[in-house]
């Protein structure tokens, strides 16, 4: 469908618009405007885990805190925190193998201690 309504392409699903952009201008158009940065309600999900932050805000706050933490996850100060992620990767997924078969039903807290201690390997690394 998106050849044939090539650049942009919309269809519904049920209530809900879906739009297919395949040009990087249209797509750059529409991540660089200030204008409609809300979130959809998909996001709403997040709220009790993450709350308001830069991931599920929108609007004026979204753009705020944006603006605020750009130079921090610039591509060349990442790349010297790769092999701690690794690490605290391997090992969340070594704790998730050492539960001995039983269900993790809530994940928040196993989640955040792993993210946890990456932050903190960052920072006195």
């Amino acid at each position: 469908m998106t050849n044939q309504y090539y650049p942009i392409c919309k269809i519904w699903e049920i209530f809900l618009p879906i739009v297919f952009i395949r040009h990087p201008d249209d797509l750059e158009t529409i991540l660089s405007s200030t204008k409609h940065i809300e979130k959809s309600w998909l996001y709403h999900a997040l709220h009790p885990w993450l709350g308001t932050g830069l991931l599920t805000s929108g609007g004026a706050k979204w753009h705020s805190r944006r603006k605020i933490l750009t130079p921090t996850f610039h591509f060349n100060i990442l790349q010297q925190f790769v092999e701690i992620l690794i690490e605290e990767g391997e090992n969340m997924a070594k704790s998730l193998k050492n539960t001995g078969g039983t269900v993790v039903k809530d994940l928040v807290p196993f989640v955040s201690e792993h993210t946890l201690n990456a932050i903190c390997g960052m920072m006195y690394s």
